[in-house]
């Protein structure tokens, strides 16, 4: 499931999962559809964002 909806683990706890993924809005659509027949928690879609990498930030110069 995770390499057909760009997802990566990023936690695994005692009774739940955390995880990112990325898509088109249809694809993610897809992926809660299927997720909710496991319960979803928590979720948030934050739309297009964009992070450096390295030490610095995109609000430094």
């Amino acid at each position: 499931m995770t390499s057909l909806y760009h997802a990566s683990v990023v936690n695994i706890g005692e009774h739940s999962l955390t995880f990112r993924a990325s898509g088109t809005p249809s694809q993610l659509d897809m992926l809660i559809r299927e997720l909710s027949v496991y319960g979803i928690l928590e979720m948030a879609r934050t739309g297009i964002a964009a992070l450096e990498t390295g030490d610095k930030c995109l609000s430094e110069g």
